[in-house]
């Protein structure tokens, strides 16, 4: 292959087109006024409407291998972005296309590129900071409504979460499932999920591509704290499980080697439909955990302390549940078949240790537990009038529950740029000289950038509303919707802050390493499969190896 080498300013403009690319498709998607962008479905091809900045950006390519370089670096913020906080990936596409801009027009006149960098990494913690100040716990029901509609951009679908968060409790676990109606419901249900981190092991499991989702009806579950690496742990289990059914949830402290292999391949081969999920937590705390599990599925958990071999589990040990659903992060378990008294059983036990605990990590533990035992399932069904409608619908219902889960895990600040406009004056008082200076300059003009977005998305000029709301005191904002001036908290106009700093944080680190960059290197195209054994090189390798 033949690969085309660009440096210093020439690389800058490549990768400059390829950020844009991305960028000036995902930043009309910004706010309450933001539009849509039409793209193919990747299942079918057909075409959807879109507005979430992570799906429109990953199905950006730009045909032109170096510009692509920026494309890809670029889509890895909101990427980021999304994996933390699961909102706010156009937001950060936003600051990021602002910090490439400007830094790449101080490179060109002369500034060292790595002082910028630290300048920029010092207004990163002066704005870290000050978000930090501005944040405050989700305290009522109606500001879970708030974050939710926001997010969703859409009251309805936002009332609908903030009812589920009600009824199954803050730790509680929500499911998105296709409405049958056509009509958006929920229903409570029993259930647990099992924790963040305890997604699918390998995505070869999942039996949704578009979603990355497993569903298992109807599933067997083995639960146990050992690693499994060895298939023949697993063999007599799986026979005599296949006399009965073919569902089958692993829940284990890893899998790898022959054992993940060889289930792989059996799924993919369609002999077994199946799925292997870690248990998050270190061992005790682990340990609790699938105890719990097997309690609610009615099965048996398998310990390394008991020396008992794998080998040995018999149907009746495995748990029992109605559906299983794994995702990515997150698996819950629907109406396990265990005994209610022995629920009931292990809920009383709990609560009796919560006072008796050593310290307010293990009473958090403990009750965390005692929420997932009780507090069931809401199951949240999502309806549209075409399956393309339901998709986009599905793709904000996410976006407005991991904003939902963010803002409880972290708290809230103003919403709708204000937060980035008050961070802004924070790092005007960033101590730094000479090019470090700079780089705080870039991050702080970047700061202005989402409001400035959300009102020329609103058909109105971003400049002046930036400056407006610079001059206003306290929690007043800019009101996209109705174009107004007002209290961001009284109108519910919030952010979580996980997903305002992640969109921050992933900004900057794309835009450094962008302006970091002192070339760009690609495949010349139709040089792929040119070999080296089609021209006179000889290899030095292969010399050395006696290999013609």
């Amino acid at each position: 292959m033949v690969r085309q080498v660009l440096f210093g300013q020439e690389a800058h403009a490549a990768l400059l087109r390829g950020v844009d690319s991305v960028a000036d498709v995902v930043r009309g998607t910004l706010g309450p006024r933001g539009r849509w962008v039409v793209m193919n479905d990747e299942k079918d091809h057909h075409p959807i409407l879109v507005n979430d900045g992570v799906t429109i950006a990953k199905g950006l390519d730009h045909p032109d291998r170096l510009y692509n370089l920026g494309a890809q670096i670029l889509k890895q913020a909101s990427a980021r972005t999304n994996e933390v906080a699961g909102d706010g990936t156009t937001t950060s596409t936003v600051l990021a296309q602002a910090m490439v801009h400007e830094g790449f027009k101080l490179v060109a006149a002369g500034a060292e590129p790595m002082a910028l960098k630290r300048g920029m990494e010092k207004a990163l913690e002066a704005a870290r900071a000050q978000f930090k100040r501005m944040a405050k716990p989700l305290e009522t029901d109606e500001e879970v409504g708030f974050i939710a509609s926001l997010a969703a951009n859409d009251a309805s679908l936002g009332q609908l979460i903030m009812e589920c968060v009600k009824k199954v409790g803050r730790d509680g676990g929500i499911a998105i499932e296709d409405s049958n109606t056509g009509s958006d419901s929920f229903e409570f249900t029993e259930g647990m999920q099992l924790g963040t981190g305890s997604g699918w092991i390998s995505p070869y499991f999942v039996t949704d591509r578009e979603r990355l989702e497993c569903v298992i009806e109807k599933c067997y579950i083995l639960i146990t704290n050992r690693r499994i690496s060895v298939v023949g742990d697993l063999i007599p289990t799986l026979d005599k499980l296949l006399q009965v059914s073919k569902n089958l949830l692993i829940v284990c402290d890893g899998l790898d080697g022959e054992a993940l292999n060889t289930l792989v391949v059996n799924r993919i081969k369609g002999n077994l439909n199946v799925c292997v999920v870690k248990m998050p937590g270190a061992s005790e705390r682990q340990k609790s955990r699938l105890e719990d599990l097997a309690i609610v599925t009615g099965g048996r958990l398998f310990t390394s302390e008991t020396g008992r071999s794998l080998s040995h589990v018999s149907v009746q040990d495995l748990g029992r549940a109605q559906k299983a659903l794994v995702t990515k992060d997150q698996t819950t378990i629907f109406q396990g078949l265990g005994s209610k008294e022995a629920v009931e059983e292990r809920l009383n036990r709990l609560k009796h240790l919560v006072p008796l605990a050593n310290d307010a990590i293990d009473s958090l533990g403990l009750k965390e537990r005692i929420a997932k035992l009780s507090g069931g399932i809401a199951v949240l069904r999502v309806g549209a009038p075409t399956e393309a409608a339901l998709r986009e619908k599905k793709l904000r219902v996410e976006d407005a529950l991991n904003a939902t889960r963010a803002a409880i895990d972290d708290g809230i600040v103003p919403g709708g740029g204000l937060s980035y406009i008050k961070a802004a004056f924070a790092v005007d008082r960033v101590p730094a000289e000479g090019d470090e200076a700079l780089g705080v300059q870039i991050v702080r003009k970047a700061l202005e950038r989402p409001l400035w977005q959300i009102a020329e998305n609103a058909g109105l000029n971003g400049n002046v509303i930036v400056q407006m709301v610079r001059e206003l005191a306290g929690p007043v904002g800019f009101d996209a919707r109705t174009q107004d001036f007002v209290n961001v908290y009284e109108a519910g106009i919030l952010d979580p802050l996980k997903v305002v700093r992640s969109a921050l944080e992933n900004a900057v680190s794309v835009a450094a390493t962008l302006l970091t960059a002192v070339g760009a290197v690609s495949i010349i195209p139709g040089t792929e499969r040119m070999d080296e054994e089609d021209t006179d090189y000889e290899s030095p390798f292969k010399k050395a190896m006696g290999i013609k």
